[in-house]
């Protein structure tokens, strides 16, 4: 409803049932789920690196009304340690699908920011990021998780 307003950001992806001028790429029921399906299985990694994304919801309409498929929230605290001018943040992104229980993964980042010379006179700041996904031992201690074939690094 146009009227209330909504304190955030809204996109809404035209998934056609049948071609028409401006395209002839048709979705179906199945390819809509796949891609829905495919967004909730990498979720967590998605906000990751985002600083101003803090929740993303997917719904679907069943004609009617609109139906929460599932949620991601990220919610970050900054661990007191300032190594080398590097910022390690601790990232906790719980997914709910439906209105189930949380999933939640723990990742520690790292992350450096630094001036970056574009040309003889020209300046930029950049900031560069690395994660890894831990298990919480206790407030003060964490132990990596074996990660196959994912390493996220985020360069300005």
């Amino acid at each position: 409803d146009p009227r209330n307003k909504f304190g955030g950001t809204i996109f809404r992806f035209p998934f056609r049932y049948r071609s028409s001028k401006i395209s002839k790429n048709i979705f179906t029921q199945e390819k809509v789920q796949s891609i829905f399906d495919t967004v909730k299985e990498d979720s967590s990694k998605l906000l990751l690196f985002l600083n101003n994304v803090k929740k993303m919801s997917f719904y679907y309409s069943d004609g009617s009304s609109f139906i929460k498929d599932f949620e991601i929230n990220v919610s970050c605290r900054q661990l007191s340690c300032n190594i080398n001018g590097s910022i390690i943040t601790k990232i906790s992104i719980a997914t709910t699908v439906g209105s189930g229980n949380s999933e939640v993964e723990e990742w520690l980042t790292a992350s450096n920011s630094k001036k970056l010379q574009l040309s003889q006179n020209e300046w930029k700041d950049g900031t560069a990021s690395v994660s890894i996904k831990t298990k919480p031992e206790d407030q003060t201690k964490f132990s990596t998780v074996s990660v196959a074939g994912e390493c996220f690094c985020f360069l300005p």
